[in-house]
């Protein structure tokens, strides 16, 4: 009984890994195949809300 657990919880094991890894792969391709932060991908978000600060600094001196 208890090598039918163990088996059982090594085979949830691994096909936790190969989830991971499929979801890894999935993301990367979506990414162009860049992960992390290399300089290359930049996040634009921040861009506008950089720019709406600096127009509510000006429009509070006013």
């Amino acid at each position: 009984m208890a090598n039918e657990n163990d088996k059982v919880n090594h085979d949830s094991q691994e096909n936790v890994v190969e989830q991971k890894n499929q979801f890894r792969n999935f993301v990367e391709g979506v990414n162009g195949g860049f992960s992390g932060n290399d300089g290359v991908t930049e996040d634009k978000g921040h861009i506008p809300d950089d720019q709406n600060r600096l127009i509510d600094k000006h429009n509070l001196r006013k």
